[in-house]
């Protein structure tokens, strides 16, 4: 029995020894620092998902168009666009919504030249670049979408 608590407390005693070690490491790191401050460097990387700069790509090459703003939100593609001056609005949103329709199958496209529109486009899309899309934007991005249905119906009322 004399053994075992022999061997028990040699354990104990080698593990309170690595313990330390390590501290004692950790603590010569921190003194060869001279503790200065260390500058740091910060950036804000967006990543562009490349279905996002592909559409845009092809939106720009779009006759009539002279901005635009593509926000991808899982099959949903919701585009804004400024249109020039003496171009048809609707000729172009339509050329628009066909080419990338074209291009990209199975997304739902949703197109707009509505300023406030576009600009909430923008906004959004500020705000989701770079983070994984949650519940509050899908929200935000079903009632952008919501306008644009109810900004095409208002003519035939």
């Amino acid at each position: 029995m004399t053994v075992t608590i022999m061997k028990r407390l040699g354990m104990l005693t080698l593990a309170v020894m690595l313990v330390f070690s390590g501290t004692g490491c950790q603590a010569n790191k921190s003194s060869k620092s001279n503790n200065k401050p260390k500058a740091q460097s910060v950036q804000k990387k967006t990543a562009i998902d490349p279905a996002t700069k592909k559409i845009t790509d092809e939106v720009m090459k779009v006759k009539g168009v002279s901005k635009a703003t593509v926000l991808v939100h899982n099959p949903d593609v919701l585009i804004g666009i400024d249109v020039k001056e003496g171009e048809h609005t609707a000729t172009v949103e339509d050329h628009v919504r066909y080419k990338v329709e074209s291009s990209k199958p199975g997304y739902f496209v949703h197109v707009t030249s509505n300023k406030k529109l576009h600009q909430k486009i923008k906004k959004l899309s500020t705000k989701m670049s770079g983070k994984k899309p949650g519940q509050a934007e899908g929200t935000e991005v079903g009632v952008i979408i919501l306008d644009i249905g109810k900004e095409t119906r208002t003519p035939f009322r």
